[in-house]
Formats: C-alpha cells, structure tokens, sequence
C-alpha cells in the first residue's frame, strides 16, 4: 500500500488526508479521487448525476498512515517520515474543492476524540446513514444509526473513525454499499402485491432469507446449492396435488430445524426445476415440513414452451440460484431480489425489448410473405401475425440458452447477417472449423416453423392468427412441432460443447461450429453496460474486465452491425452483445425464473 501521510491540525482546522492509493496514481491526489474533509462540511465528487452514484467514505487510521505530526514515533516511522510530517502544510482550501453545481455536501460527523500520536489498532467506528435526495445540491444528512425510525430508501452508509474534537483525520473511498437479507426482507414486506395477504412475519421472512443466503454460499460435493424454498403451512396444500397442475405434497413424519446445512443436504434431492422445500412457522421457529414436487411448467416463460404457468400458491417462494443471489416472488411475479448485492424488483429480460425484434424485422416479413404466397392457393387464405412468428424462434433460442446453462461449460452462439441463398458462405472475421451444407437439414427450423404456421391456420377460420393461437391450441400435431423445435435446440446447445462459436444465420439455420472470431479484427474503443432493456441508459465498462469469450463477441458484432452475439458463461450468466448507433453495448440477462 502506498505510504498516505495526513495532516491533523487543531480545532476548528481542516484535516485533510490523501488517498492516492485508492485511485491508482498518487498525482491523482484529493482534486481528482481524493475526498475533503472538513469540520463544517465533507464534500466529494458525484459521477454520473443522472445515477447518482455515491462513494462510501471510510475514514481509518488503521488502513491509513497512523502517524500524525506529534506522535510519529509511536507508529515507528523513519526519521524522513517524521520530519516530512512535521513539514506538512495545509494547501489553500479552494484547491480541493469542485464548483457548488457538480458537488454534494454531507453534514460535519462528531464521533468520539482521539488522541493523536497513539497507534489505533482498533479504531472506534460509527455508522452514519446518508439519505439520497432528488436535488444535487442538496445537502446529505447523517443522522446516527441509533435513528432507526427515519431510515430513508435508498440509504448509503459512511463510516468513519479517529478524530479529535470532532474532525475526522482520515479518509477513503470504499465501493459501493451492498444490500443483504434484511433489506430484501423489509422491500418484500413493503411491496408485497396488493390483495395478497403475507402471511409470514417479516422476523420470520428475514430468518429465511438470512438462512438461504448462507445456504447459497455452500456446496454439497462440488455442486453449487441451488433451491426453491416455499413459505406456507403445509395444511394449505391439498393431499391431491398434481405435478404442474399443482403441487404434489410429500411430508416428513418429523419437521426439521431450518438451518443452512438443512438447505444444503436437500439441495440435491429437490431440483431446483421441479420441487421445493417446504418450510412453515412452529413455536415461532420455521421448520422444514417436506417436500413439493411441483413439475418443470413453471419454467415455460424462461425455458421457452407455450404452456400455461400454473398458480397453486400466493406464499413467498425464495429462489435461491447461486451464490449470494436470491428471489421472492409471489404467483410467479417477482417482488424483490438480491443480484450482485443490489437490491433489484425487476429482471433484465432481453426478450421484451423493442430492440431485439426490429433486429429480425425483415426474416419475420419474408417468412410471412412466403406464409402468404402459400395460403393464396387454399380456399380461405390465413395470413399470419409478427408475433407468432418471432416468439416462436425465441422460445426456440431460449430453450437453447438454458440447455447450454444446465451443461455448464458455457458457449457462445453468433447470429449473421447472410443472404437467404448461399452455397459458399465466408465471412470476415469469421473462421469456421466445421461448416455445414446449406441443405433442408441444416435449415429444419425453417421447415418447422413453416409446419407450425399452416397447423395453426388450418384450425381456424380467422383472416389472421397470432401467438394467442398457437399458444391455446391443444392438438397433438401442435405439441409434437412444439418438441421438434426444442429438438432443434438441443442440436444448437449440443455444438457449444467444444471450442469456438456457433454461427446461425438470422432465420436460425445451421451455418457451422467451432467458429473462431479473429483476433485482427478491430475492437471497438469502448463497450457499454445496458442498465434497461432497450439500452437507454448505459454506462461504459472496461474491456478487460471480461474473458476472451465476451472480448470475442466485443469484436464480432463491432465489425457486424447487424448481427447478435449470446454469450454464456460456464457460471450461468447469460450476455446479449449487439451493435446499436455504431456503439457495442451488453445486456446482462436475468436468466433466474
């Protein structure tokens, strides 16, 4: 760590500490990364005012130079040091401060004195709640943490330590504070949907977040913990479950304390695809009751498939699908999740942009214009509606994602732009180790969307059938085209298990595999961070920060305007990369039910 000396003058005095050493330069110094410190007032920087991102400030004399001008020998420090120390001076105060309109203040912290020139091995440390406001040039208050009863949302923490007469001596800027189970507890409690009762006191909910989120964090022979876990007595579930109609009920004879090695030994035999683990109150404990098999037609509306998602509970279910991340939803609805350590109410579905359509705008035109020429000859022609034409190759590409994701080894799967006839087909930037012929075979998607059409059209006397139709339709024709298109996804997921790409083309033919993206293609100087689905709101990202898949796709779709990278990681995480207005931005999708 680099050397941080302070200056700790008298009363009523600025004390000012620098902290190069958190913004990577020691030039840097207070003006660009350090933060000021003051008895009247703490001001720092804000980025991004739009966002408002607020730095946590941690004030240390433990991870900071412990020295002062009156005690450095106590610290042990050289000669040099001490007599630098002795030499400090204070520089004008308008060298640290920024213009009042790209500032924010936060209100002079009093916390207990101490004495300067001793060694604090264990500084004392307060907690200070800081309360966002809508304006920039508001003041943050801090009210001690002993002031529950005006917590505000959103709140950032400050802590801070060692001081005299009330000046802070040291500082630092800390990342971004991280919201934990009882945050995701009182979220839950206070957006609970209306008309829904929860019955589950908000003590008892937070003991079983705070118990998954332990639970996430372990492993039971090298396989990650992954759960559901339902809040409800086990009265209200009838003894006549149906599997994916309902839930079949499966009691102990003896409940079971709920503890996180509980959750971890029955991880494995309770899929987090077709059961859940039962837990209700008693004594005013929870205790686990059984088990739930529910069946896998939950998953529809993630895992792709037009079956209707049965509702047979209002209680909290916690989804619990990896490290550190947790859900609670209601009928299916998501009412709050942790994610990164964020507390977030909605999930990043790529599928209901208006962006990711209009990518496909013309294949969906020519599959309905051949769909049309090929009605003109029946007697009661059916045209055929966009929807039904794009969700059927989503639920396709989703059914993939999630194949991919259960194999764990990750993939990456890219989508070009090419002719709708091509025997030779090259690309640049692209090195296909296993090519396909551009036959029936490779293009069987095409041939069974088309299937799927003239079925639905058949069964009606409508002018116009759309995704409604197909979806409601029961016929057995319709449901074997439904799997041979979930075939079709195998086919695609099964090619991500060696090295390189997948390449399809945009009416989701089979281009080949094992593609590799050339490194000679140029990257792109910067890629964004989508913070919406429509990628509106962005904020750049550091190209390293990523593996050579993401760097790959960075590269593709860079040089392909008009193409789409999926990238998932051997983790499970799942990132859209596409090229919109010439920039390269990422979508991070949600990819737990």
């Amino acid at each position: 760590m680099t050397l941080v000396r302070s200056v700790a003058l008298r009363h009523r005095r600025a004390a000012i500490a620098e902290v190069s050493h958190l913004v990577g330069r020691a030039e840097h110094g207070l003006q660009h990364g350090g933060v000021l410190l003051h008895p009247d007032r703490l001001r720092f920087p804000i980025e991004r005012w739009k966002r408002v991102t607020v730095r946590r400030v941690l004030s240390d004399a433990g991870d900071l130079d412990r020295c002062s001008a009156r005690g450095a020998h106590a610290c042990g420090a050289s000669e040099h040091d001490r007599e630098h120390a002795k030499r400090q001076v204070l520089p004008p105060l308008s060298h640290f401060l920024v213009p009042s309109d790209r500032q924010v203040g936060v209100e002079r912290v009093r916390i207990p004195a101490f004495e300067y020139g001793t060694e604090l091995r264990e500084p004392s440390r307060d907690f200070f709640k800081v309360s966002i406001r809508t304006s920039l040039n508001d003041a943050y208050d801090c009210p001690t943490s002993t002031d529950r009863s005006k917590r505000a949302s959103p709140t950032k923490y400050a802590r801070v330590s060692s001081c005299r007469d009330g000046v802070i001596g040291h500082a630092r800027a800390m990342s971004r504070v991280h919201a934990y189970p009882p945050e995701l507890a009182q979220y839950v409690e206070e957006h609970w949907p209306s008309g829904n009762v929860l019955r589950v006191r908000r003590e008892l909910l937070c003991e079983a977040l705070s118990v998954a989120f332990q639970a996430s964090l372990t492993s039971e022979e090298a396989r990650p913990t992954r759960f559901r876990l339902l809040l409800t007595p086990v009265d209200q579930l009838p003894e006549s479950g149906v599997p994916n109609q309902g839930a079949l009920r499966l009691r102990f004879d003896q409940s079971r304390p709920l503890t996180a090695d509980e959750l971890r030994r029955l991880g494995p035999s309770t899929p987090f695809e077709t059961s859940l683990i039962g837990a209700h109150e008693e004594n005013g404990k929870l205790r686990i009751w059984g088990i739930a098999h529910s069946g896998p037609a939950w998953l529809a509306p993630t895992s792709g498939g037009r079956s209707p998602v049965p509702n047979w509970t209002y209680d909290p279910i916690i989804h619990v699908t990896g490290p550190g991340q947790l859900a609670v939803r209601c009928a299916g609805k998501l009412v709050g999740a942790l994610e990164r350590g964020v507390l977030v109410d909605a999930m990043m579905d790529v599928f209901d942009s208006e962006w990711l359509p209009a990518l496909f705008a013309r294949e969906r035109e020519q599959v309905r214009a051949e769909h049309a020429s090929r009605q003109a000859q029946t007697q009661s022609p059916t045209l055929v509606e966009h929807s039904l034409v794009g969700r059927v190759g989503q639920h396709m590409l989703r059914r993939c994602i999630q194949l991919v994701r259960g194999a764990r080894h990750g993939g990456m799967i890219l989508l070009v732009d090419a002719p709708p006839v091509a025997t030779a087909i090259g690309f640049d930037g692209l090195r296909l180790k296993y090519r396909f012929e551009q036959d029936e075979a490779s293009h069987r998607y095409r041939t069974l969307l088309f299937q799927i059409l003239e079925r639905v059209a058949a069964a009606t006397s409508k002018a116009t059938v759309e995704w409604s139709d197909f979806a409601l339709d029961a016929s057995p024709d319709l449901e074997k085209l439904e799997h041979a298109v979930f075939e079709w996804s195998r086919v695609i997921a099964n090619l991500t298990a060696i090295d390189g790409a997948v390449v399809l083309d945009k009416r989701l033919g089979l281009l080949g595999f094992g593609a590799e993206v050339s490194a000679e293609l140029a990257g792109p100087s910067r890629v964004w961070r989508a913070l919406d689905i429509e990628g509106r709101e962005r904020e750049p990202d550091d190209i390293e920060n990523v593996g050579t898949r993401h760097r790959a796709a960075y590269r593709f779709v860079h040089d392909h305007a008009r193409g789409l990278a999926i990238v998932i990681s051997h983790d499970g995480g799942v990132s859209f990369v596409a090229n919109r207005d010439q920039e390269v931005i990422f979508w991070e999708q949600s990819v737990s039910p």
